[in-house]
């Protein structure tokens, strides 16, 4: 949103999955590109993920913790009247654990998530593991399916056939 031009700008594209239907997997995300309205000026180049081959390509490393960003529902509304919309997101930690989904890695909360999480779902989910005594966070996936006791996400080399497209 842009407030001085009372502007909304959107994505130039949608990128549909193709994912091959014999490996029994749904695949239900869509990737949003924004590239064109970045380098025609429309978006700031800074703060964007800056996602490595290695990520894209390789599975997704048991993470020490996890971290799901986003905005549940009762954050995501827009009150078109005020022009106004959530400007912070909600941010939950928590350790891996099965996802019970085909395709999805999981982790649970640490705390008591005392929101319906509901809505979150796009949101980017990060981890954190140990390299030479040091705390990295590498991206891990894209939230799906979240509830208050299971955050499912959707691993970043499953989602490397739409990276890859864009």
């Amino acid at each position: 949103m842009d407030y001085s031009a009372n502007s909304l700008v959107s994505s130039s594209m949608v990128v549909f999955p193709e994912e091959s239907s014999t490996e029994g997997q749904a695949y239900d995300c869509l990737l949003f590109e924004y590239t064109t309205s970045v380098t025609e000026g429309k978006l700031t180049p800074h703060g964007w993920y800056k996602l490595s081959e290695i990520e894209r390509q390789y599975p997704t490393p048991a993470p020490i913790l996890a971290c799901a960003i986003g905005y549940p529902s009762y954050r995501n509304e827009i009150n078109y009247d005020t022009k106004h919309f959530g400007v912070s997101p909600n941010i939950v930690w928590g350790q891996e654990t099965n996802s019970g989904m085909e395709g999805r890695l999981a982790f649970k909360p640490l705390n008591e998530v005392l929101f319906d999480p509901s809505g979150m779902s796009g949101g980017p989910v990060f981890g954190c593991k140990l390299v030479e005594e040091k705390l990295v966070m590498f991206f891990a996936g894209v939230l799906t399916n979240a509830t208050k006791k299971k955050f499912n996400f959707m691993p970043v080399n499953r989602l490397s056939g739409l990276l890859n497209h864009s």
